[in-house]
Parts: structure tokens; C-alpha cells; sequence
């Protein structure tokens, strides 16, 4: 929490607890964010939960989102090697990993589904893309600023454009060594 000053912007974070369903009734999210969080789920099943906690987060994401609403997640990914040295990372994320959870058309499940993963949610990938170092993606106001734009190709750039005018060596480090990945998911209206 210390590298976001929630108090600044108009939003109210919640703590969760794995496993738990989220506190908010279906369809009633505007936005939902996860910085470093996703490869603390574990992937190992749960009998209560009829799947595992990464798979049941999803599912409640989708769920609680409204239609048109946005789930912005950053996360140490492959190869990286952030992704693996942290011991309590449980829960290890490729590029390939966003595509279990989002359908390729909108009259298809997204194959977590397919494949009985336990996932029942509906949700479409806006853009993903890499990060480092992960300090820029902590600076809440590129976050904040840019989550009501519409999300797709002239997003990255206006991403880069900022962060040049911030830092020029940041900017660099970006295509040097990118360590962290950004998904950008909405749920279908």
C-alpha cells in the first residue's frame, strides 16, 4: 500500500482473503486492479473451491466487474527471472497465461472453460504488454491517468511518451529488461 496513495484519487481498496468470495454484488465493479498479486495464488486445488485460488480470483473478477468494466493486473512473468525468486511466488505467469481467461470470439468460452478449469467467467484481453522497471507501473499516476483512455495500440505509445518525459533512462530500461506484465481485460457489455 505504500506505493499508492489511494487517498488521492477517488477509489476504495479492499483486502481480500484467498478463497473468499469478493464483498461485492455481481455486476457492480467500475475497475478492478492487482499489482504483484497474481503469482501469489495458489494453483494447487481446493476441494472447497471446486478449483484453485488463481482460477476462483478470475472467476470472481468476472463476476463482480459490470459489463464494460476494466481489470488492470501487473505481475512478475516468464522469463523474468522476478517471476521465480521470490519463494513465496506460487503461481507462475506467461504471456500465454492471460489467453486461458479471455475467448478469441465473442459466441466462444475462453478454454479455462473449455478444458472444465472451473472457469466460468467471460472476459476480453484489451492489451497486454511489458514492464520494467516495475517502479513506473507503481507510479500511480500513469496508472490513474491513463485507465480512462481506451486501451489498445496507441496506449503503449502514449505510455512510452510519458515516461521518456519523465526519465530517460527509465524509458530505456523498458526495452532493455522487461521484467513485469500488464493485462488489460474488460468485461463484455
Amino acid at each position: 500500500i505504500s506505493e499508492l496513495d489511494f487517498a488521492e484519487f477517488d477509489v476504495e481498496y479492499t483486502q481480500l482473503i484467498n478463497g473468499n468470495r469478493f464483498p461485492f454484488s455481481n455486476n457492480s465493479i467500475d475497475s478492478i486492479s492487482g499489482f504483484d498479486f497474481l503469482e501469489h495464488l495458489s494453483r494447487a486445488y481446493r476441494s472447497d473451491l471446486g478449483t484453485n485460488e488463481f482460477i476462483h480470483y478470475m472467476n470472481e473478477v468476472a463476476r463482480v466487474l459490470r459489463p464494460g468494466g476494466i481489470a488492470l493486473f501487473v505481475t512478475p512473468a516468464f522469463p523474468g527471472k522476478m517471476a521465480f525468486s521470490d519463494p513465496t511466488h506460487q503461481n507462475f505467469i506467461t504471456q500465454e497465461t492471460v489467453n486461458y481467461f479471455v475467448s478469441s470470439r465473442a459466441n466462444l468460452s475462453a478454454p479455462a472453460t473449455e478444458m472444465k478449469y472451473g472457469f466460468n467467467g467471460k472476459l476480453t484481453l484489451l492489451s497486454q504488454f511489458w514492464v520494467y522497471p516495475p517502479q513506473l507501473v507503481f507510479n500511480s499516476r500513469i496508472i490513474h491517468d491513463d485507465i480512462d483512455v481506451e486501451f489498445g495500440k496507441f496506449y503503449l505509445s502514449k505510455f512510452f511518451i510519458k515516461n521518456l518525459l519523465r526519465s530517460p533512462f527509465s524509458f530505456l530500461n523498458e526495452f532493455i529488461k522487461p521484467s513485469h506484465l500488464v493485462w488489460v481485460l474488460k468485461k463484455p457489455e
